[in-house]
């Protein structure tokens, strides 16, 4: 009898931390009762939203919430820890899916939240033809400095329009304007400090009395479709010269392997646009920063820019010569000439096998992927009770 009370008492306590865990975690989740979307993202070609593309849920103008496209054509998931689009009924009636940014392309299909009965709806939105750019567009040995003789559309490295039409999908990390003036007159030339930018520091144009303004476009940390496209089309176009960059034993992160062996790891890219013609005119050394954690051996970190290619009349990529000016513990600056403006990226060159490295650290981190710190402090608590119970059990059978 004694023994079938302490049965039923287990048994009532471990439902209880059950019930407290689930109810937890849905609090947790779902403040609000909200309701998640997940689902298939395409345009109406049949073209799939690149990984990386921000997807924004929107209610009478005001974003729900936004998360990014991934894998390839799809945004969040079905399972319980899946990332989703939540919205909440209190706002209105009807959602509608915006792409790139909160007023970018509005899918053809919308929810009507009075006709929703779940918590959880698989919705598949579509937007309008050619929002999403397929690499499989790109001619047949057309991109620049493209690989090996006769290879097929699908071998093309991405071209500078593919990219340009994927970082108009994704959400800049700034977006700033910058009033031409002269911050340091007693110098030749004019130098602009940048407001408001987290890559792009400064300019200095090598024309005096430059008037104006500059819109600077930064991807400090864009989505790694975005640094793979951008890593494939640079070392496509052949832009490192066989890569002549330093070598080294560096293990640091990398999208793309070049014909020399260098794979290339893309921290950031900036579209850099002065809105007058003798800014767009003058040559000038760009200063630029990036995070110290993502750099393994400053020495290797170049720059590399957008540069029309008259011989085969496209835009491709150049390296351009960069001077690593200051290596701190949380970022490193470095300098570059520029003949032109357009689309900028940091890279770090390395000659060592770091791309493999890169995949097996990314496969240790997937396991702890999806469980939130309020699931898991829960579940720690679960077991700690349901220990202590048992431990006092057999405490008092003893």
């Amino acid at each position: 009898m004694r023994q079938t009370r302490q049965i039923i008492t287990a048994i009532t306590a471990a439902m209880l931390v059950t019930t407290i865990l689930f109810t937890g975690a849905a609090v947790a989740q779902a403040p609000g009762e909200p309701v998640n979307f997940y689902g298939s993202i395409e345009d109406a070609d049949g073209q799939p939203a690149p990984e990386g593309t921000e997807v924004f849920a929107v209610i009478n103008g005001s974003v729900q919430s936004s998360l990014e496209v991934s894998p390839t054509g799809e945004y969040g998931g079905s399972g319980a820890f899946d990332d989703k689009l939540a919205v909440n009924p209190a706002v209105g009636d009807t959602v509608i899916f915006r792409v790139g940014s909160s007023t970018g392309p509005q899918a053809s299909e919308t929810v009507s939240l009075a006709s929703v009965d779940d918590g959880v709806v698989q919705q598949n939105i579509t937007f309008p033809s050619g929002t999403f750019a397929s690499q499989s567009d790109t001619p047949a040995g057309g991109g620049a400095g493209g690989g090996g003789a006769g290879g097929g559309a699908e071998d093309a490295p991405p071209s500078i329009q593919e990219i340009r039409s994927t970082l108009n999908l994704v959400q800049p990390s700034t977006n700033t304007e910058t009033q031409i003036q002269d911050a340091d007159p007693d110098t030749p030339g004019t130098s602009v400090t940048l407001e408001g930018t987290e890559s792009v520091r400064s300019i200095n144009f090598d024309s005096e009395g430059i008037t104006g303004s500059v819109q600077v476009r930064e991807y400090s940390n864009p989505p790694e479709t975005v640094r793979t496209q951008v890593a494939d089309s640079i070392t496509g176009s052949g832009a490192l010269g066989g890569g002549d960059s330093a070598g080294g034993d560096g293990t640091g992160e990398s999208d793309s392997t070049d014909s020399s062996g260098a794979s290339v790891n893309v921290i950031s890219v900036s579209d850099i646009t002065p809105t007058s013609e003798e800014a767009e005119d003058s040559s000038a050394t760009v200063e630029l920063s990036v995070p110290a954690s993502e750099v393994e051996n400053p020495n290797q970190v170049t720059v590399v820019k957008e540069t029309y290619d008259f011989e085969l009349q496209q835009d491709t990529w150049s390296q351009l010569e960069t001077t690593v000016e200051n290596v701190g513990e949380e970022e490193i600056t470095v300098s570059a000439r520029a003949e032109s403006f357009s689309l900028f990226a940091v890279a770090e060159v390395d000659q060592g096998d770091g791309a493999q490295q890169v995949e097996d650290g990314q496969q240790d981190d997937q396991p702890g992927e999806g469980l939130s710190p309020t699931t898991i402090v829960l579940g720690i608590l679960a077991i700690l009770v349901v220990g202590g119970f048992l431990i006092y059990v057999r405490n008092t059978d003893s």
